[in-house]
Formats: C-alpha cells, structure tokens, sequence
C-alpha cells in the first residue's frame, strides 16, 4: 500500500539581505560592478526584488552612469506590485536605510545561499513524490532511483554554472590574448602538467574547460599513462577524481603505488599483486601509501555509468576536494 507523504514547511529566504542588495545599489551604483558576477534577479525570494535588481542590470547595461530611485522608479513604470509596497518611496527608504555598502557582496553571497537552498528543497520534494519522468518508481531498481535523486538533486545546484556567456566580439579576443599571454609566461601552458613533457608539448598542459582523449589498443599502456598524470597531478594539488568501468580502485591503486615507488625501488605491479616481495619492499610501499594520503584523488569503480552520472560525480568530487 502506497503511503502519502505530506511536506509542510517555509522556504529559505531573507528579506533583509535582498533589501539591503537594493539599496546599496541604490546608495551606490558602482556596487553592482561588484556583484552583478554573483547574484542573478532569479535569486531573489521577492519577485518585486528581483524585477528591481533586473532594472538595475538593464540601465547599468545601457552605460547609466548613475542609479537612483527616481530612475528605477521611472524604469518600472505602472508596476503594480512596486506601487502596492509604496513606489518611488519605498526605493527612496532602501538608499537611506544603507550605513555603508561594505558588506554588499556578502549579502549578495547569502541571497544566492538561499536560492539554492530552495532549488535544492524543490528537487528534493519531487524525489520524495517520485516524480520521476518517464519511469514507473515501482519499476525502477533501488540503484537506478538513487541515481536519479542524486543527479536531480546535484542539477539544481548547477543550474547557474550552466548558464552561457554572452561576449562582445572585443571581449571575447580580450580574454584570448589574456590566455595567450598568460601561455607564453608559463612555458605554453596555463593549467596544470601532465608531467609527461611530451604530452605537454602538444596539448599544453590540463587546462580548465577542455576535453583530452587518451585512445590505443589493448595493452598500449593507456592506464599506465592515465595513472602517471593522475598521480603528477594530484601531487601538484590538484583535485583528481579517476572513475574505472572495468578495474577496480584497488587495483588501480596498486599499480599507481607501484609506479610512485620506482624512484626509490622498481617492485612490479604484478609482483605485488602475486604477493611476491620482502619485507623490505613492503615498507618502501607502506611509506608510499603514507605519502599517498595527502594526495587529493578519489577512486571510483563502477560499471555502466551514463556521461550523465559521471559529470554529476565530478561535481560531487569537487566539492568535496
């Protein structure tokens, strides 16, 4: 027998944070330079807030050098809900009511904190209603449930990173030549090495938002290779994160630990794995694991994972580097 499930509660929001946005911007107009990167108009709580803060961007955008609430007030013409809170006065009340406009960028930081706490909630409630498009739950195996609960639940916090840039033309060869420049002074390459200088040489290093494919025949060396740069990457401190469909982490694990300790002492994987090396050799591997556990790296082996499922494990992995 199916249970219902009853969910009653209010969700997160601050006013006064919102009000307090709007008038610094009010207050000070060169506010908005500070915050436009964080908060969006869909953040705010009070859909009046928001289509102000909305205002404000478009003049902002149309080079007004200043925002007052006369102007906004002008801008939001026979708004209704403006009006119901009080016009041109209520703006006026926002500007006079700022001490300072210090902490705009953390209010600003609390309003967004909130709006994902109510796009997580949202996700959530329909996980609990098995809202689940296309799929019977009762159909549905346990492991393929949790995977769409996680993915929906990870979705509503990467909404904002979705979003696309819009650039000018002089904006977007701004920021080339900014990389290029920036490629140049750090030996052609911007992001972190592989390690392998040759593999540096042609794709200049790992950079952010870009996609290398590691391709061979079997037994080409390819998880030799891929655990190479995972290893000189994490040991730079960058976040690794290595999910197998066919190994295990384990024996992943044992053929990174094998490859770290042949600076010190060349002790094959396989030999390790047959349980054929001294003593000796296992301490140099113990010493190895040690120095592992400052690498920030997460292993993961599971099979018939979906692009999908792999990405919202990478958001996962990230946070939690």
């Amino acid at each position: 027998m199916a249970e219902k499930v009853r969910l009653e509660f209010e969700m997160p929001f601050s006013i006064e944070a919102e009000q307090a946005v709007l008038g610094a911007i009010l207050f000070d107009h060169r506010v908005l330079d500070k915050i436009d990167h964080v908060l969006k108009p869909n953040h705010f709580h009070d859909p009046v807030h928001g289509h102000l803060y909305h205002l404000m961007l478009v003049m902002k955008g149309q080079g007004e050098g200043y925002i007052s609430p006369t102007m906004v007030a002008a801008a939001a013409g026979d708004m209704s809900a403006l009006k119901d809170v009080g016009g041109e006065k209520y703006l006026t009340d926002l500007a006079r009511s700022v001490p300072s406009t210090v902490g705009a960028l953390d209010y600003a930081r609390v309003i967004k904190d909130m709006a994902n706490k109510r796009q997580l909630i949202y996700a959530a409630i329909n996980v609990a209603r098995c809202d689940m498009p296309g799929y019977d739950v009762v159909d549905t195996t346990s492991n393929e449930f949790a995977m769409w609960a996680e993915s929906e639940l990870l979705s509503a916090l990467d909404q904002d990173q979705r979003a696309t840039r819009a650039l000018t033309l002089n904006e977007a060869y701004g920021e080339f030549l900014d990389d290029a420049v920036a490629r140049r002074d750090h030996g052609g390459s911007i992001g972190p090495s592989t390690g392998l200088s040759r593999i540096d040489s042609k794709i200049g290093g790992l950079e952010p938002g870009t996609l290398h494919i590691l391709a061979g025949r079997p037994s080409m060396g390819k998880s030799a290779v891929m655990g190479a740069v995972a290893l000189n990457v994490a040991h730079g401190g960058h976040g690794v994160l290595v999910e197998s469909l066919e190994m295990s982490s384990q024996n992943i694990a044992g053929r990174m630990g094998s490859d770290y300790a042949s600076d010190e002492e060349t002790i094959a994987y396989r030999s390790v794995a047959h349980g054929k090396f001294t003593h000796g050799q296992e301490a140099v591997l113990r010493n190895v694991n040690e120095r592992f556990a400052e690498y920030p790296m997460i292993l993961r082996d599971q099979g018939s994972m979906s692009l999908e499922q792999i990405r919202h494990s990478g958001k996962r992995a990230a946070r939690r580097f």
